[in-house]
């Protein structure tokens, strides 16, 4: 013991006397009994300044210190004088410290002090010099020896320097980048030079894995080739995209149990065992493959140090590589879901970042769909009944699952187990029968609608059901309530335990979350609506999902305000040269440019403003297109078209599509807004371009990637796809020489996020149609065009065959909106002479 005693210091040596005092006296007025607080530093790394945020027992005290821009330290005192940290402790003190926290334990007396982990004191940030950085990517530069084919770029080298710029003061940079500036680039050298040089990580965060994996694949290593210090990056993805190897033997002993070992299962225990990634991308499984579903990392399911398996975690080792570099890509969603694992529960268990303070969100025009994904909550039958399965699952005679796991314990009353076993079988009836009644209670012809609009002979029957699984879980929580009670405390640490706190928690989340759906109107904040799953085919499962209004507010509280320096980059942020709107969309006050504001702008154009969180400079710039649109595009508009509402519209469609292909010679991405339309076309002009040797590709007959690889390699095929396909694919040269844009992408009216947004815009007398579909389509049809020039000697045509662009007053906010090319308006036997004549010319 007296080894650990030195790490016990005097109080004097980390208090000043009046902190001293104060907390001495907090404790003192609690009677001896526990208190927390949080402290202030002064010049010499004494604590000057106490705030008392939470007074408890005896034994226990909360520890509420997220979300405390003053504290540098938490400080709590041990009655008992026995200073050495619980385990609750250090899960605590581990949270703080991987936001720089420092976390001390104090006697009542305050006159000792241990130091659980030290506190992180503030150091001087090392600037950059931003034109020291532009001229690596200008002429003559570093990345010029480096990379003997590059060409300097104006954009990329003014962005370079911006962002450089911005590094080093802090506050928020919102860059719309056209195609060809080279962005990732223009962030990454500064980023990287900054995180180097003040031994701090960068946090680069996309839509996609796919542009991950280029990012760190492909980018990262030139740019860390222009430093002499080694820098390290780390590519990090969801829980569910890695192996859970505590599971994977799990599933591998049921299997063995009934008789029923899986092969798959076999192959991927050997590919664990001969150093398997644990990354789900390294394997060969379809993406809806279930077997992953039951091998996967869920943080529900983590044990975290109390595992068998937790030195050889693959989620472990992915964070501790993500600690160790300078340099972490992540994902929007697994951005947001870590800041959302910080603000709620056991953080230090279920986040997977280490502390930043830079973040750049490329991709930014995507950041408020994730957040709208990420931020609802969604039951059915299915995810209950794999909730339930975690506490008992039969198969024959046998028996598998936690409940059966502590029968093994002794001292567990045997009568406790079969009632909630019992219980569990109850809930597990009443999803059953909610499914089924939601299912009757459905319109035969909607795939999704708004839970208020169920018709009341229906209603009536969806909320008896309804009732019927709420009462039935927050029964089961009840009942496995009563066994942890029941549970002796040398079994606090056993597998089967911490497992049914675990799933205890997320049922008892469930039972929370099931009777919002009675009352919607009680939550004008939420929209509450479901959807049918028929994936398979065997049994369709209704979606309850409850999803927020509006994310601005969210993102502004717990995005922008968290991070010291964010920039946000896209190639299409801005609406006719105006970023107010997507301003507005994610919660960054629309002011004057490098203006501060304490105050969030209206939410995405909706009501009310929110007293919030953002104090930085926020700065909009837009870095234009090297490319030579006015040489090498064309906009081609048939203005006479029939209405896209019309009857007569498919049949136009089938035609037009087939006589533009036939003068691009195939080579061509034809994008549609709706699977049907693009069904009835591919089948009308299919054929037709088999006779003239063009394979034609469909969405949905190949993997995404395996239909882009066959289009990019075969030059002359065409593509037919929808809305996933609008972005992300990068196909340069003349295998794309032409877009056809079938009808501009405005979202379906119906669906009930847009219905319910568009009804809150309308209800405080806004426009939704001008305030928010407009705009979402503009934003959609600029990635669209985005398709065709992606590289500086492309050529090519994008057609568009929705007049509306050419005879409504908002079509020219569309054209305007785009690079400035050449357009030609006219009838479709003009576009088809056009099309061939552009693409058989040579500028």
């Amino acid at each position: 013991m007296g080894k650990k005693q030195t790490a016990i210091v005097d109080a004097v040596q980390r208090f000043t006397t009046q902190a001293q005092q104060e907390l001495k006296n907090a404790i003192s007025d609690m009677e001896g009994r526990e208190v927390f607080a949080i402290g202030a530093l002064d010049s010499r790394g004494l604590i000057k300044k106490l705030e008392i945020l939470a007074r408890g027992s005896e034994g226990a005290v909360p520890a509420p210190f997220r979300d405390r821009d003053s504290a540098q330290v938490l400080i709590h005192n041990h009655p008992s004088g026995e200073l050495f940290p619980s385990d609750a402790d250090v899960l605590v003190a581990a949270e703080a410290a991987a936001d720089g926290l420092g976390s001390y334990i104090v006697d009542n007396a305050v006159a000792k002090v241990l130091v659980v982990a030290e506190p992180v004191r503030a150091k001087l940030i090392r600037p950059l010099n931003p034109d020291e950085i532009a001229a690596v990517l200008d002429d003559g530069g570093k990345l010029s020896l480096k990379m003997p084919e590059f060409e300097p770029r104006t954009s990329q080298v003014d962005m370079a320097r911006d962002v450089a710029a911005l590094i080093s003061d802090g506050g928020i940079l919102i860059a719309e980048a056209g195609t060809g500036v080279g962005k990732s680039f223009a962030y990454l050298i500064p980023s990287l030079a900054w995180a180097i040089g003040n031994n701090e990580r960068v946090v680069v965060s996309t839509a996609t894995i796919n542009l991950q994996q280029q990012i760190f694949k492909k980018d990262f290593p030139v740019v860390s080739s222009l430093f002499k210090k080694p820098a390290k990056a780390a590519v990090v993805k969801g829980r569910g995209n890695y192996l859970c190897k505590r599971r994977l033997y799990e599933a591998i002993e049921e299997d063995a149990l009934f008789s029923d070992t899986s092969i798959k299962l076999r192959q991927i225990l050997e590919w664990d065992n001969n150093g398997g990634s644990g990354d789900k991308s390294d394997l060969s499984l379809p993406d809806d493959d279930p077997i992953w579903n039951r091998v996967c990392s869920e943080s529900d399911y983590c044990l975290s140090s109390r595992c068998p398996y937790h030195e050889k975690c693959h989620v472990v080792r992915v964070r501790l590589e993500a600690a160790s570099a300078q340099l972490i890509i992540v994902n929007h969603h697994v951005l947001l879901a870590d800041l959302e694992a910080k603000r709620t529960r056991e953080g230090v268990l279920n986040t997977i970042l280490p502390s930043y303070k830079a973040l750049v969100l490329d991709e930014a025009h995507a950041i408020e769909s994730s957040a709208t994904s990420l931020f609802s909550e969604s039951f059915s039958k299915r995810s209950i009944q794999r909730l339930l399965g975690r506490l008992v699952r039969k198969k024959k005679r046998t028996q598998t699952g936690i409940l059966p796991s502590l029968r093994r314990l002794p001292d567990i009353p045997a009568a406790l187990l079969d009632t909630a076993s019992k219980q569990a079988d109850a809930a597990a009836a009443a999803a059953d029968a909610f499914n089924a009644s939601a299912l009757a209670s459905y319109p035969e012809k909607e795939s999704s609608l708004l839970i208020k609009n169920l018709e009341s002979f229906s209603r009536s029957a969806f909320l008896s059901a309804l009732q019927s699984l709420e009462r039935d879980l927050a029964m089961l929580v009840t009942r496995l309530g009563e066994i942890l009670e029941a549970m002796p405390p040398e079994f606090e640490d056993e597998e089967s335990v911490v497992e049914l706190k675990l799933t205890s928690r997320s049922i008892e989340e469930a039972a929370a979350l099931v009777p919002r759906f009675k009352n919607p109107d009680a939550e004008p904040q939420t929209i509450f609506w479901m959807q049918i799953d028929r994936k398979n085919p065997r049994e369709a499962v209704v979606i309850c999902t409850a999803t927020p209004l509006e994310v601005a507010p969210l993102l502004a509280e717990r995005l922008f305000s968290k991070v010291r320096t964010c920039i946000c980059t896209s190639a299409t942020l801005t609406i006719n040269n105006s970023f107010d709107w997507w301003r507005n969309r994610v919660g960054l006050p629309t002011k004057k440019d490098g203006e501060t504001s304490k105050a969030m702008s209206t939410m995405g154009a909706t009501a009310g403003t929110t007293e919030g969180a953002i104090d930085a400079p926020i700065r909009n710039r837009q870095y234009p297109s090297p490319f030579p649109y006015r040489r090498n595009a064309l906009l081609a508009i048939d203005t006479s078209a029939p209405p896209p509402d019309g009857t007569q519209f498919q049949a136009y469609l089938n035609t037009a599509v087939a006589r533009l292909l036939h003068a691009s010679r195939g080579r061509a991405l034809v994008l549609f807004t709706s699977h049907k339309a693009l069904r009835d076309t591919y089948d009308y002009v299919a054929p037709l371009l088999e006779k003239e040797g063009i394979l034609a590709l469909r969405q949905g007959q190949k993997d995404r990637y395996s239909l882009l690889h066959t289009f990019i390699n075969d030059i002359s095929s065409v593509l037919f796809a929808t809305e996933s396909f609008w972005e992300g694919v990068d196909a340069p040269g003349e295998t794309l020489s032409l877009v056809i844009i079938t009808k501009l992408p405005f979202r379906v009216p119906t669906d009930p996020i847009q219905a319910s947004r568009a009804a809150a815009i309308d209800a405080r007398g806004g426009n939704s149609f001008a305030e928010m579909s407009i705009p979402e389509a503009v934003i959609l049809f600029k990635q669209g065009f985005g398709r065709l020039i992606r590289h500086s000697n492309d050529r090519g045509v994008v057609a568009v065959l929705d007049v509306r662009i050419a005879k409504k007053a908002y079509g020219n906010l569309f054209i305007s909106s785009l690079p400035e090319c050449k357009l030609e308006t006219g009838p479709l036997d003009q576009l088809c002479t056009s099309v061939a004549k552009f693409l058989d010319s040579e500028g």
